[in-house]
């Protein structure tokens, strides 16, 4: 009986440190994902072109129903791109945009 405790102890002390293994692996496992995206690789190119007028592509309709649209770009992060741009009515119009449904980027 006794080693059934001194095994359920050593047990305990063994696994008391597990929960901050687990979010030290989930913090690497993060970085190693968002770095494989070239998410923040893509920002920082974006970022240089604050300001100037471009055509982005993304991969899903999410601009005005189209894949393709002229834009000037107003602000960048790591996440987000923000545009501003023209409708069909004539309206200018701005709009937030995350970087990773961006397919390509023409400057005019």
């Amino acid at each position: 009986m006794e080693y059934f405790g001194v095994l359920a102890l050593i047990l305990m002390l063994g696994y008391s440190n597990y929960p901050k293994k687990v979010d030290k692996l989930e913090k690497e496992f993060r970085k190693i994902k968002s770095n494989g995206k070239g998410e923040k690789n893509m920002s920082k190119l974006i970022s240089d072109l604050k300001g100037q007028n471009c055509t982005i592509e993304c991969k899903e309709g999410l601009l005005d129903g189209k894949t393709k649209i002229e834009c000037k770009v107003i602000d960048v992060d790591d996440e987000w791109i923000k545009i501003s741009f023209i409708n069909k009515k004539g309206e200018n119009k701005q709009k937030v945009i995350r970087v990773d449904t961006v397919g390509s980027i023409e400057l005019s």
